[in-house]
């Protein structure tokens, strides 16, 4: 089973961000995420079995528990692997210490991760192939750089499944983990 482990929005958070993206001109040559599908991937897992699920359920349940819920601001607009060459676009965050603490907890506790350092982004969308409407696209996506989606507290993380379709892989929710340190 192909996963991930990633931190939902809220949904303020999420109907900001797609009256963002509704808000940009329409070009055939970006795959936007759908609104569903947004979230700020911790680490990609890759194929996992059950057994291996269950490993790495109970590792975050234990991680779950000593981290205190945090204050996260999604901001500013970018693109990997550069703003002049972009593949992917993405909004921003802080680099808030605890949300790199726990994704430097959830890289080192998970044996099958992709190997790439954390880069705090939440994906917005991929540039497939450049068409006509393409720079017209990304002038106004990069229009405001430091453009605010909003602030919203961290309170879980959870384990996601990626099942690929023909158009948008479906993303389903397997476990959360809520935190609890600092609630007992």
């Amino acid at each position: 089973m192909r996963s991930f482990l990633a931190i939902q929005l809220s949904e303020e958070i999420r109907a900001r961000i797609t009256d963002f993206i509704k808000s940009l001109p329409r070009t055939r040559g970006v795959k936007l995420v759908p609104a569903e599908n947004l979230h700020i991937t911790l680490e990609f897992l890759g194929e996992i079995d059950g057994k291996k699920q269950h490993e790495i359920s109970l590792e975050m349940r234990r991680i779950a528990e000593t981290v205190e819920s945090f204050p996260l601001r999604i901001k500013g607009t970018g693109a990997f692997p550069k703003k002049h060459t972009p593949r992917v676009l993405w909004l921003g965050m802080d680099r808030q210490p605890a949300l790199m603490a726990l994704a430097e907890q959830v890289k080192t506790s998970v044996a099958v991760g992709d190997g790439k350092p954390f880069s705090p982004h939440l994906t917005i969308g991929r540039v497939k192939f450049e068409d006509i409407d393409l720079e017209v696209f990304l002038k106004q996506f990069f229009a405001e750089p430091s453009i605010m989606m909003g602030e919203m507290e961290v309170t879980s993380f959870s384990l996601m499944k990626s099942d690929l379709s023909y158009g948008t892989p479906i993303y389903t929710e397997l476990e959360r983990f809520s935190f609890t340190a600092g609630n007992k």
